[in-house]
């Protein structure tokens, strides 16, 4: 028969096509020349006079005909696809999983570092930060916020000195202790007369 006698001299990577030894196309690959044409599976990936599809190293993506570097930012481990670095989080290398940022440091997702919490927040380790609670303060790259000195009300959020809001003559301002509700904080009352 014409056909079979045509797939033998047909080369792999290529397909039958009437009597025509066709090769076949990037994004497609051909087993043999009698099997036809099969499109790639999604995640991989053939460049033209293929026999197979391939996934894409690590650090790219594949894309049907191509294998595509990822952005800086992202990652891919499978080559599959690109993410873009989670939100406290930091990929170095885009071969490489995400590594949560250090206590004192915080990230935007898509971000190759991680930057220093600002002064008046805390930043738990891949948490994220948080503003510091009325009664407390924090420096630049902290990972707790301290109670502010006695004598000082540091009242209201986001304090970055010990010593805010001094208390007024005719008044003092004690270190009140948490009551398992009521986080501990400095409280301005009247001196007694």
């Amino acid at each position: 028969d014409k056909k079979l006698e045509n797939a033998k001299r047909c080369l792999p990577g290529t397909y039958i096509q009437g009597t025509n030894c066709v090769d076949c196309e990037a994004g497609y690959y051909c087993p043999s020349p009698t099997s036809g044409r099969f499109e790639c599976e999604e995640g991989t990936y053939s460049e033209a006079k293929a026999t197979s599809c391939s996934p894409a190293l690590p650090g790219f993506k594949a894309e049907s005909t191509k294998a595509t570097e990822c952005n800086e930012g992202q990652y891919s481990v499978d080559g599959k696809s690109c993410a873009d670095c989670p939100e406290n989080s930091y990929c170095p290398a885009i071969n490489r999983p995400p590594i949560p940022c250090l206590p004192g440091f915080y990230s935007a997702s898509g971000q190759t570092k991680c930057k220093p919490c600002e002064a008046g927040y805390y930043c738990l380790s891949g948490a994220g930060r948080e503003q510091c609670e009325p009664g407390y303060y924090s420096y630049e790259g902290a990972f707790v916020c301290t109670i502010c000195k006695p004598g000082y009300l540091c009242d209201g959020k986001g304090k970055t000195s010990p010593v805010e809001d001094p208390c007024q003559p005719g008044e003092y301002c004690p270190i009140i202790e948490g009551d398992g509700n009521a986080v501990t904080k400095a409280k301005k009352l009247q001196c007694p007369e």
